[in-house]
C-alpha cells in the first residue's frame, strides 16, 4: 500500500518521522526474527523467519547484521524475487549466486507479488544491487 501526502497529514506526522517509526518496527520484527542455514559446501545459506506477513522487508532492518553476522558473516548478499522468500549468504562468497539462480527465477515468475529477480549486496553502507538473474 503506497502512502501519500494525505496521511501523512491524516496522521500528523512528517516523513522522517514515518522512516522513524517503520524502521522501529522493523528492530521490534527482527529481534523476534531467526536463521537457519542449510550448507553447500563452504558456503552456508541463511533462510530467515520473520514474524511479519512477508519476509523481504527485514532487509530493510537497521539490526539486520546482528541477526546474521554469527550465522552467515557480514557483509551478505541477498535474494527476495517475492515477499516471503529470502535467501541470505556471505558476500565473500559472491560466487554462489547462480547456485540459487533457478530458484529465484521459478519463485518470481510463479509468485502472486513477485519483487524482483537482483541480487543484493547488503554491509554496513546500505543496499546495493549487483547483479539480475
Amino acid at each position: 500500500t503506497g502512502i501519500g501526502p494525505q496521511h501523512l497529514a491524516h496522521w500528523g506526522v512528517t516523513v522522517p518521522q514515518l522512516e522513524e517509526f517503520a524502521f522501529a518496527n522493523l528492530d521490534v520484527a527482527l529481534a523476534s526474527s531467526t536463521v537457519e542455514c542449510e550448507e553447500y559446501g563452504d558456503v552456508r545459506l541463511g533462510i530467515i523467519s520473520v514474524p511479519l506477513p512477508f519476509k523481504a522487508p527485514i532487509l530493510l532492518a537497521r539490526a539486520l547484521r546482528s541477526l546474521v553476522e554469527t550465522k552467515i558473516g557480514w557483509p551478505i548478499l541477498a535474494v527476495a524475487p517475492d515477499q516471503d522468500f529470502l535467501y541470505v549468504w556471505a558476500a565473500k562468497h559472491e560466487g554462489f549466486a547462480p547456485r540459487v539462480g533457478a530458484a529465484v527465477v521459478k519463485e518470481y515468475t510463479n509468485a502472486p507479488h513477485p519483487l524482483t529477480k537482483e541480487v543484493f549486496k547488503i554491509n554496513d553502507e546500505g543496499i546495493q544491487a549487483i547483479g539480475t538473474f
